[in-house]
């Protein structure tokens, strides 16, 4: 979003698109015109690039980093391209624009990146850009504490909060944190009573996450008698379709993690809640991470008259009864935050159709497959894949890290962490 007055122009941006849509900003990807079909690490900006930037950047004076905590030392360094369109020295920090960076460092660092906050000392942490990055950083010349919260407005919990992250809790935080803890025996006794029937779970794993969206959704089923119904996605290697059926079977089962977020099997039940898992229009709210409501799939007639000859891909997981859509068409979402003004044909403002995208994924199979799985692979270290699948999953579950930057009215905490990963604040 850009504010204007007399004087000076702020952009605001984010890392990611949750954060991005909660102060009506950009993702610093969007702008600096790294699209996810660029790599970052090793994206050259076109001239078409370079000059849309200069008129997108010629009037900005001050820019507004939301989330700090997930900005890298890398993508700090990117964000120096701005003295690109501002025709500035490179020598000048972000091209002479005021940069005012917001967010709490107590959280997760940022993914694939050395964080701001980093001593770099090591030899392997010579890379030029992650050098600049931490350079940049250290050029932050004042530093606000803002002590009124805006959310949570129980004061002994954001008592216990202060205390926390400087590691002076009191028997009594204990105690309070113990009657939050789902029993019969505190307040939340039930996850089936409101608020928290309807409040997502956050875990770790995304195997947890998937595992409970998919519990939960043919439980859902069996509540409002609805058939069970699972989409799956269509794979294709080298262009063609996948003959090998056991092959098949492999691709669709592999964690949406692994693939770029576009499940093998999706199970769907009508009024589920769903996570949109790309970027469709960032500028209206309907991006990476949006939460809706799922109202209906359309699809191809033909899988109606299909469906019984599915036996070759059915999941063992899955209810015996359960409906496979091959040929989606869209499915149409209620997206309460879209900022779409024009009525689509026939719908309201807030009704969205998402439709499959195709992607190609390249997938690295050597560390989650069995020896029996490797021979299907012929060995072979990788295989691409070109993979269609619409572009939401249950919103059931979501793990903690797709929830940062989200502002949520009620949260279910899995508080088992992975085996493999240490616990710290902020996992919680």
């Amino acid at each position: 979003m850009s504010h204007h007055n007399r004087t000076h122009t702020l952009q605001s941006v984010a890392p990611s698109s949750a954060a991005a849509v909660g102060i009506d900003g950009l993702t610093i990807q969007s702008m600096l015109h790294e699209g996810r079909s660029k790599p970052s690490n090793n994206c050259t900006l076109t001239q078409t690039d370079i000059s849309a930037m200069e008129i997108e950047w010629r009037n900005i004076d001050y820019c507004l980093i939301d989330e700090i905590s997930m900005v890298g030392c890398y993508m700090l360094a990117r964000l120096h391209r701005i003295t690109i369109a501002k025709h500035t020295e490179p020598t000048t920090p972000f091209g002479g624009i005021n940069m005012i960076f917001l967010g709490d460092f107590v959280q997760y660092p940022p993914v694939l990146d050395r964080p701001l906050y980093s001593n770099i000392v090591l030899t392997n942490d010579t890379l030029a850009n992650t050098l600049i990055g931490r350079a940049l950083w250290l050029q932050v010349n004042k530093v606000f504490f803002l002590t009124e919260q805006m959310r949570n407005k129980d004061p002994l919990f954001m008592a216990m909060q202060a205390r926390l992250r400087i590691g002076q809790c009191t028997d009594d935080d204990y105690d309070m944190l113990c009657k939050r803890v789902v029993s019969p025996d505190n307040d939340a006794k039930s996850l089936r009573e409101s608020p928290w029937n309807v409040a997502p779970i956050l875990v770790f794993r995304n195997e947890v996450r998937t595992n409970i969206n998919n519990y939960c959704v043919f439980d859902e089923t069996i509540k409002y008698n609805q058939l069970p119904t699972v989409v799956l996605a269509n794979d294709r290697v080298q262009n063609h379709d996948i003959d090998n059926i056991d092959l098949r079977r492999f691709l669709l089962s592999l964690p949406d993690n692994k693939t770029e977020g576009l499940p093998g099997y999706l199970p769907i039940v009508i009024n589920m809640p769903v996570l949109i898992t790309h970027n469709i229009a960032t500028e209206l709210h309907i991006s990476n991470g949006s939460i809706g409501r799922l109202v209906r799939l359309v699809y191809d007639n033909d899988d109606e008259n299909s469906n019984s000859n599915n036996n070759n891909i059915r999941d063992a997981k899955f209810p015996i009864n359960t409906k496979y859509i091959q040929k989606p068409l869209y499915a149409l979402v209620e997206l309460p935050q879209c900022k779409l003004t024009s009525l689509l044909v026939d719908l309201q403002p807030t009704m969205i159709p998402i439709l499959s995208e195709q992607k190609t994924i390249k997938i690295d199979p050597k560390s989650f497959v069995t020896p029996t799985q490797k021979r299907l692979l012929n060995n072979k270290t990788s295989i691409t894949i070109c993979r269609t699948q619409l572009l939401i999953v249950p919103a059931y579950a979501m793990t903690t890290h797709k929830c940062q930057g989200k502002t949520l009215p009620c949260g279910v905490i899995d508080l088992v962490p992975p085996p493999y990963a240490k616990f710290d604040l902020a996992n919680v």
